[in-house]
């Protein structure tokens, strides 16, 4: 073996350098680091759980490397002079010391590999250790790949929630748009009921029944939306067609002049009347009819009013041959005879000549609506 301090050979079975002198160093150097990387090698094996950190190697390791020089163990004096006297003593027990000696050098390279081989257990725990933490990082990256899963899944929430949204919206717009049908139906079904107990609605009615020949139930239905509105013309106009169709002019007439009587102001019953004289050729008892009547109604029923035809001569005695002029609204008819004119008379077209004698002319103006005074 070599000296630790001037690097001479010794002499096996030698204690002192013989070059420098010094002791020879009997304890393998001793390395810290290896005592911390057993221990954690232990409580690793012990607790899995505990793992040693990178950071606690390098601390370690650096600190190994401030650490330079060889660390010798001082023998004591006691072991110092037991070495003496082996030296010193007889050959066998010299070389029963060598050999012991041997055996404690052979022990401590023993020991000194065994420190190796635990120095390189240490080194592939280490080496187990790097590959661990090279595990962790794809478990790193498993991770971050679950957080990338928990936002897919977050979004996923979102739009789930966005449609769950969307259909409570539909379902709330479908459940208006139900009750506002169910309205619809109740208020149409509400407005027919009131319709058919109206006025309008009961004249309708009693049209459709007088159309399909139930004239009795016609007018019941006149004389009830009569009972409602009086001073409403429809039913009285309703009757009169009713009436006429059963060839009872008479009684529309009574019953117009009975309404108009009771009514007399009320304009709508007048022109009700007249268009029941136009529709059964009565023409000629618009003017009596009128004849008694209001101005307020006059200038309402004015179509149907016309003037009296004037004479250009007055009436009296002539020696000589006149002729006489007639002039008025619409077209005018006239008698020479006495007789009451129509529309069926002469039609007065050019001046009258008067011959001898005496003659009586009476005449009658019909204007457009047929009207005649």
């Amino acid at each position: 073996m070599r000296c630790t301090h001037c690097g001479a050979d010794i002499p096996e079975g030698m204690l002192i350098c013989p070059d420098c002198r010094n002791e020879v160093q009997m304890v393998p150097d001793y390395n810290p680091l290896e005592d911390v990387l057993v221990r954690e090698v232990r409580g690793s094996v012990e607790d899995a759980t505990r793992p040693i950190r990178t950071d606690d190697i390098r601390r370690y390791r650096s600190g190994a490397e401030q650490g330079t020089g060889n660390s010798t163990r001082v023998l004591s004096q006691g072991e110092l002079e037991r070495i003496r006297a082996e030296r010193m003593g007889k050959t066998s027990a010299v070389r029963r010391g060598n050999t012991q000696g041997g055996r404690t050098q052979g022990e401590a390279r023993r020991n000194t590999g065994n420190m190796r081989q635990s120095t390189d257990s240490l080194r592939q725990n280490t080496g187990n250790m790097r590959q661990s933490t090279g595990q962790m990082r794809p478990g790193t990256g498993a991770v971050r790949q679950n957080g990338g899963g928990s936002g897919r899944d977050v979004e996923e929430k979102r739009r789930q929630q966005a449609a769950r949204k969307k259909r409570a919206v539909k379902k709330r717009r479908r459940l208006v748009a139900g009750i506002l049908l169910v309205l619809l139906v109740v208020l149409g079904g509400a407005g027919f009921v009131v319709y058919q107990n109206s006025y309008d609605g009961v004249v309708a009615k009693a049209y459709q029944a007088m159309q399909t020949g139930d004239y009795h139930t016609s007018e019941k239905l006149f004389q009830r939306a009569i009972r409602k509105d009086a001073k409403k013309a429809e039913a009285y106009t309703g009757i009169s067609k009713l009436y006429i169709q059963q060839k009872k002019e008479d009684e529309a007439e009574e019953m117009f002049l009975t309404a108009i009587d009771s009514q007399p102001e009320n304009a709508a019953l007048y022109q009700a009347a007249i268009q029941f004289y136009v529709d059964t050729k009565q023409v000629e008892q618009i003017s009596g009819m009128l004849s008694g009547c209001s101005d307020a109604v006059l200038s309402k029923v004015s179509a149907y009013v016309s003037d009296m035809p004037e004479f250009s001569l007055e009436e009296g005695d002539y020696t000589e041959v006149q002729e006489v002029t007639l002039t008025g609204d619409g077209k005018i008819y006239y008698t020479l005879d006495d007789s009451e004119p129509t529309t069926e008379s002469i039609e007065y077209t050019e001046p009258i000549l008067l011959e001898e004698g005496t003659t009586t002319i009476k005449t009658i103006a019909v204007n457009k609506k047929e009207s005649q005074v």
